[in-house]
């Protein structure tokens, strides 16, 4: 289970969940310990942390993470 995601609307996690499996993707696949572990919102937009601790915000228009 993601912590926190059940505070998004289910558009916003479907769109979470995409942009992550898009960006493991471009990666070569999924990397350990890179698996999402909480969904949070910072300066009004979504970020994500990983199970190794490190987070990003995501631009949910561009499909982006920062």
């Amino acid at each position: 289970m993601i912590k926190g995601m059940e505070n998004f609307n289910p558009e916003i996690q479907e769109k979470i969940l995409e942009i992550y499996e898009m960006q493991m993707d471009a990666f070569g696949g999924k990397i350990k310990g890179h698996e999402l572990k909480e969904v949070f919102i910072q300066d009004d937009l979504p970020c994500v942390r990983f199970e190794n601790g490190d987070w990003y915000h995501y631009q949910l228009d561009s499909k982006t993470w920062f």
